[in-house]
C-alpha cells in the first residue's frame, strides 16, 4: 500500500497534468453566447448612448465585467445609418459576446452594471455557438500593466468589426472549418487585423459566424484585396448554400486607447 506521504504528491501531479491537458493544451471549441438586441434608453438619445459607452469603459477595471466568469466579454455597436436616413426613433443595435469553457444553463443574463432591465436592453436574437478558430489560448483576454513613467492612455478608439453569417452545404461544413486556418493565420500577419474568428452554431452545424476586427476601414479594404483572402474566397464560394449576411459594428468594450495604442481585442 502506498505511503500517504507519497500519495499526496502523486495526486497533486495527476491533478496538475489533468489541468494542463484539459485546459492549456485542449484545442476543442469553447462555448459562445452571441446576444444581439436594441438599447431602448438610447432611442434618439445621444446622451444615453454616451453614458452607456462610459459604463463600458469603467468595466475595464473590473476583474470579471461579465459577472459570469466568462473568458471573454465583448460589446459592439452596429454602425448607424447615415444621418439623412436616421429618424427620431432610431435605436442603437448592441451585440454582446460571452465566451465560456462550459455551456451556460438557462436564460443568459447580462451583467447588472449595464443597467439592462426588461425595459432597457431588449435581446432580439440569441445564438449558441462554439469556437472553431483560433485555438483556445487566443480567446483569453490579454492583460497589460502600465509601467511607471510610461505614457498614459489618451482618448478612446472604436475598432471596426465585420460580422458575417454564412450558411454552407451540409457536406461542405468540415471543409469550410478547415479552410479558415489558412485564412486566419495569414490575416493576423496584416498590420491592421486584430482578430479573425470563426464560430459554428451548436444547433445548426451548417451555420457559421465569422467575425473580424480591424483597426480601421482601410485595413478591411486591404484584407479583402489580399492574395490569401482571394484564395480562401475562391475555395469556399461553391460551398455556400445562400448569400452571406454582413453587418458592421464599432467596438465598445473592452476599451481601446488611441495613444498609445492598447487594445484587449488583440
Amino acid at each position: 500500500m502506498a505511503s500517504p506521504k507519497l500519495l499526496v504528491p502523486g495526486v497533486a501531479v495527476l491533478v496538475g497534468l489533468n489541468y494542463v491537458f484539459t485546459e492549456l493544451l485542449d484545442e476543442s471549441g469553447l462555448h459562445v453566447l452571441l446576444l444581439t438586441g436594441t438599447l431602448e434608453t438610447a432611442r434618439g438619445n445621444a446622451t444615453a448612448l454616451a453614458a452607456f459607452r462610459a459604463l463600458a469603459d469603467i468595466a475595464d477595471e473590473m476583474s470579471d465585467p461579465s459577472e459570469s466568469g466568462a473568458l471573454r466579454f465583448e460589446l459592439i455597436e452596429q454602425q448607424p445609418p447615415p444621418p439623412q436616413q436616421q429618424h427620431s426613433g432610431y435605436v442603437p443595435v448592441i451585440s454582446a459576446t460571452l465566451v465560456h469553457r462550459r455551456p451556460l444553463e438557462g436564460t443568459p443574463l447580462l451583467p447588472q452594471w449595464l443597467g439592462m432591465g426588461t425595459n432597457d436592453f431588449k435581446v432580439r436574437e440569441t445564438l449558441r455557438l462554439r469556437t472553431v478558430w483560433p485555438e483556445r489560448a487566443r480567446w483569453l483576454v490579454p492583460s497589460y500593466s502600465i509601467e511607471p513613467g510610461s505614457l498614459r492612455e489618451i482618448g478612446r478608439l472604436s475598432l471596426l468589426v465585420q460580422q458575417r453569417t454564412y450558411r454552407v452545404e451540409k457536406e461542405a461544413a468540415d471543409a469550410f472549418r478547415r479552410s479558415w486556418t489558412d485564412l486566419g493565420y495569414n490575416a493576423l500577419t496584416e498590420a491592421g487585423v486584430l482578430r479573425c474568428d470563426l464560430l459554428q452554431s451548436d444547433e445548426e452545424p451548417t451555420l457559421f459566424v465569422a467575425r473580424k476586427v480591424f483597426r480601421h476601414s482601410a485595413a478591411l479594404v486591404a484584407h479583402e484585396a489580399s492574395a490569401h483572402y482571394a484564395r480562401w474566397r475562391d475555395a469556399v464560394l461553391p460551398a455556400l448554400s445562400g448569400t452571406a449576411t454582413t453587418m458592421l459594428f464599432d467596438t465598445i468594450h473592452p476599451r481601446t486607447s488611441i495613444m498609445p495604442f492598447r487594445s484587449r481585442w488583440a
